[in-house]
């Protein structure tokens, strides 16, 4: 339903969405969508051009559509941050997962773990894991762990994790041999 105001300009409904009004007080067009997208303040925004209203409608829609009402708990900084950071993931794990390693390395609690202690505690729980029968946890699985993060342990086991650079790392590896293996039991480290 459109109304006019004393302009003769008329509202627009976005069904679900928002109302578009000229604000003759202001001189702008107001895109209005009250209490519908969450939190307890109206969302309203002014625009000098009528266009612009209405492609920000538009918008407002198509992200409600997406991603319903959470695509506007995070401010757009943060979307942005959070489409950038999935981007250098580059599909090789979530963005929860990579908040969490982020937290336990570089939290403030364990920000000084050194490589020997992360080491000590995946055997710990490779251990555990023996104990119960678990899945990837055979004694040849176990002993090749132990061998490789051991080499690893002398290498790097006094650098703290949040010092570990990959490139030292990948020039070690090279220098040594054993990529495939070493890769792949320090990527099991790593996502521990």
């Amino acid at each position: 339903m459109h109304r006019s105001n004393s302009n003769g300009e008329r509202s627009k409904l976005i069904p679900g969405v928002c109302t578009i009004r000229y604000v003759q007080k202001f001189n702008r067009y107001e895109v209005d969508s009250g209490l519908k997208l969450g939190g307890s303040k109206r969302h309203r925004k002014q625009f000098k051009r009528k266009s612009d209203a209405i492609n920000y409608a538009r918008e407002l829609k198509e992200r409600l559509d997406e991603q319903g009402l959470s695509g506007f708990t995070l401010s757009r900084e943060d979307q942005i941050d959070a489409e950038c950071a999935i981007e250098i993931l580059n599909g090789q794990g979530s963005l929860l997962e990579a908040c969490k390693f982020f937290m336990r390395f570089h939290g403030t609690n364990k920000s000084d773990l050194l490589i020997k202690d992360l080491i000590d505690e995946f055997m710990h729980e490779r251990d555990r894991m023996s104990i119960l029968d678990s899945k990837g946890s055979s004694a040849r699985t176990y002993k090749d762990y132990n061998h490789r993060l051991g080499t690893l342990s002398k290498e790097f086991g006094e650098l703290p994790v949040i010092s570990f650079k990959e490139d030292e790392f990948l020039s070690w590896l090279r220098i040594r041999g054993d990529i495939r293996g070493m890769m792949r039991t320090t990527k099991a480290l790593f996502s521990f």
